[in-house]
């Protein structure tokens, strides 16, 4: 809203204003006036601000959703691997079970054979050494005899 120049000028020069002042009062509030929002402006403002501001809501919306699919994706992945690696373990550790368990069969099997001959041994010496012994008892026997 600018001022009507004329009659602005003319009211300040009645009240005692040079006419060169009174032009220059008149202009710089005309020039002031410019600047200055009004009502209407603001509201215009207030309304193109909501509309941008509810636009970068809707973007920030759609980009959090966005965010919240690659997420659960990711998630979803994760588990997949988990279960492959765990499944990985659990073949892993039950073959390396059963080589243990056939190891131990084997040396445990072993070893019965092992203590199986060496009791045979013990028992053959056993047998061999009650043999000698009643040999040398015969001979002792004999001899002791034939001296008689």
């Amino acid at each position: 809203m600018l001022l009507n120049t004329l009659e602005a000028t003319k009211s300040l020069k009645q009240a005692g204003f040079e006419e060169t002042q009174a032009e220059a009062i008149v202009q710089m509030v005309n020039n002031t006036e410019k600047k200055i929002a009004t009502k209407e402006d603001l509201l215009n403002l207030r309304k193109d601000l909501m509309q941008a501001i509810e636009q970068v809501a809707i973007k920030l919306e759609a980009q959090i959703n966005q965010l919240r699919s690659e997420m659960k994706l990711l998630r979803s992945e994760m588990d997949a691997k988990y279960d492959r690696l765990e499944s990985s373990i659990d073949a892993k550790y039950n073959r390396l079970e059963s080589s243990i368990d056939a190891k131990y069969n084997r040396l445990e099997s072993s070893i019965d054979g092992k203590y199986d001959r060496l009791e045979s041994s013990i028992s053959w010496l056993k047998w061999v050494s009650g043999l000698q012994s009643a040999v040398l008892l015969a001979i002792l026997a004999a001899s002791l005899y034939a001296q008689q």
